[in-house]
């Protein structure tokens, strides 16, 4: 059995300033939320994006599904305290020959980009 990571600490407070770079946006400040409520009432925001920029990507409710109720368990929503950063031991996996890897930060930026070109994600205005 294997832990699959990418090899770094992940810590979303972290991550959030790269990711609104790759749609070029600022990031904005924290603002607890509860995703899987607020991401649906915001579904006509979603259409009024494809639209405008014509992507080929499907309405909000079947393009995220159930993963934003997940969102809210990874970045602690509702408890006290943010969870800790994400550490998984990668050595059992590395020992079998598996030794490549790659910053979540990158791999976010590579994947956005991806999508970006394939006109799913908006680019960055």
């Amino acid at each position: 059995t294997f832990n699959v990571s990418n090899g770094d600490v992940l810590h979303w407070p972290d991550l959030w300033p790269a990711l609104a770079d790759a749609f070029g946006v600022a990031a904005a400040p924290p603002t607890p939320r509860a995703l899987a409520e607020w991401l649906p009432a915001r579904a006509d925001v979603w259409d009024a994006v494809r639209a405008r920029d014509g992507l080929d990507a499907p309405n909000l409710a079947d393009f995220v599904g159930d993963s934003a109720i997940y969102a809210d368990m990874l970045f602690g929503f509702g408890r006290d305290h943010a969870p800790p950063p994400t550490l998984l031991s990668t050595i059992a996996l590395r020992q079998a020959g598996f030794d490549a890897c790659i910053d979540s930060e990158d791999m976010f930026r590579d994947w956005i980009a991806a999508l970006q070109g394939a006109q799913v994600l908006p680019t960055a205005r």
